[in-house]
């Protein structure tokens, strides 16, 4: 079983099982975004307490910064965007998410103002309730910046709303 394997079979059984996510009130779901640089990071990082938010009525996003271009050794970047992204999709239908792809290209990302203003506004469309970035490569760059507040390794809150844990 592969690692890809493993966290959809990992998140489907999370579906089925007990939450300890907050019940949507009738008029009052949240807006759950999760921002990772490449398919299969959100869903490594957090797919569980995602598919959590979307079993008990939320409303879940996945943004990914690339489509993971790189992410296939032996394959061109057109060949492994085509595998993750449908990677990415079918991950998102297991966890109940919509899964949104912001553009920047897996290696090649940009990061200087103009990138800022597209991905800030990109994530302030979906106006977000919650918002949790994931991987250890978020130190730096487009998604570092987000405009949330407080941001911790593996998990940004905004608004106080509990998301996912800190792993640090």
């Amino acid at each position: 079983m592969t690692r890809r394997e493993s966290v959809f079979a990992l998140a489907a059984s999370v579906v089925a099982g007990p939450t300890d996510a907050p019940s949507a009130t009738p008029g009052r779901k949240l807006n759950a975004v999760c921002v990772g640089g490449h398919p299969d990071d959100p869903e490594s990082g957090c797919g569980g307490t995602l598919a959590r938010y979307s079993a008990v009525g939320h409303n879940v996003t996945i943004i990914y910064l690339t489509r993971g271009e790189a992410g296939i050794e032996g394959k061109t970047h057109e060949q492994a965007a085509r595998i993750r992204t449908e990677e990415a999709q079918n991950a998102c239908k297991v966890l109940g998410a919509q899964p949104i792809f912001a553009g920047q290209i897996d290696g090649s990302t940009e990061i200087d103002n103009a990138a800022y203003r597209s991905f800030r506004s990109l994530l302030e469309s979906q106006q977000p309730d919650v918002v949790s970035r994931i991987g250890p490569w978020i130190r730096i760059g487009t998604i570092a910046r987000l405009p949330c507040s407080p941001i911790k390794h593996g998990c940004a809150v905004k608004r106080n709303t509990p998301f996912c844990t800190s792993r640090s």
